[in-house]
């Protein structure tokens, strides 16, 4: 059954090159009775990787049950056709991603499939932040949008967000009729053709406004000396912003020289999650080194905070609670 399902995807002649290359070793192991290639090729096809929590996220490899391209081609389809129904007088779509491997290349599937169904599409032309692209589609008026991203996931996983016409990860009734349309479409899609002149970049002018509405946040209700600061992106988008955001509010800011670079294979993260202590070994030497006070961190796409502080000499996560309280 799985076998079958293995031959009919390797079936389609537009599959991917480097996904059938990729596969089709697996599944002549498979054939033959290999035991690990028999169960691998069962964890890929046993069922389609399930659209869920406003999107798609699993490891990157040839199959159903795996991100890749025809993946998100059908969930890109199902998407634009989704928006025609619910905001049919906008036909104006926002692509952005992170800097995972194969981020870059999910995107521009993504945008040429909604250039294809008609829609502008603005495309970032670097890995950008997930709050600034939703700001993006709601200053651009889209009707919908896609972030590729696995958030603070392992290097070996990636993702795809989806968001309606308010610039918000999709919710019921989106979600459904996505998932509901992607069993009607077929499992590895013809690469689309954009037309010309539909696709474009996300203007400056709205990587300004963002900027601004930050600074505008900005409150002095008296003089204070600032804290010294480490900022880490894991690897990730912040850097986009971070650095540029307090400049512009003229707080003092330090970057990790380690993790300010953008990798998307975490070399010193291999779990780039805010919320874990050991993803913060690296910038915890550099804050030693350089008398920082305070690390502040955000995870790769940028839509996550943490703060790691010294108590008692010794440095300490900061809960939400504790981020709360200074944030108020």
């Amino acid at each position: 059954m799985f076998l079958d399902a293995a031959k009919n995807y390797l079936s389609f002649p537009h599959l991917e090159a480097e996904l059938r290359a990729e596969l089709e070793p697996l599944v002549k192991a498979a054939e033959a009775g290999d035991a690990a290639a028999i169960a691998e090729v069962e964890d890929r096809f046993f069922e389609p990787l399930a659209f869920g929590t406003g999107g798609l996220r699993g490891f990157m490899a040839a199959g159903l049950r795996r991100m890749n391209q025809p993946n998100v081609r059908r969930t890109t389809m199902a998407l634009a056709a989704v928006a025609e129904r619910h905001a049919p007088d906008k036909k104006i779509a926002v692509v952005g991603y992170d800097t995972r491997i194969k981020s870059d290349v999910f995107a521009a599937e993504s945008a040429a499939v909604l250039a294809a169904a008609g829609y502008q599409v603005f495309l970032g032309t670097r890995p950008l932040p997930t709050p600034f692209l939703c700001f993006a589609m709601k200053a651009l008026g889209s009707a919908c949008g896609v972030i590729i991203t696995a958030s603070h996931n392992p290097k070996e996983y990636n993702g795809f967000k989806a968001y309606n016409d308010l610039g918000g990860q999709v919710v019921d009734p989106w979600d459904v009729e996505v998932e509901a349309l992607m069993a009607t479409l077929p499992v590895v899609p013809a690469p689309p053709v954009a037309p010309e002149g539909h696709i474009h970049p996300i203007p400056l002018e709205v990587e300004n406004a963002y900027l601004a509405l930050g600074v505008g946040l900005l409150q002095h209700p008296k003089a204070f000396t600032p804290a010294r600061i480490l900022y880490t992106p894991f690897h990730g988008t912040g850097i986009a912003f971070v650095p540029e955001l307090f400049k512009q509010a003229g707080i003092p800011l330090s970057v990790s020289p380690s993790q300010g670079i953008q990798d998307g294979t975490f070399p010193t993260a291999p779990r780039p999650n805010p919320e874990e202590l050991a993803a913060y070994a690296a910038p915890i030497r550099e804050a030693e080194a350089m008398c920082s006070e305070v690390i502040l961190s955000n995870d790769p796409d940028a839509d996550r905070i943490g703060v790691v502080a010294k108590r008692n000499g010794a440095w300490e996560l900061m809960s939400g609670n504790d981020i709360a309280g200074l944030t108020l």
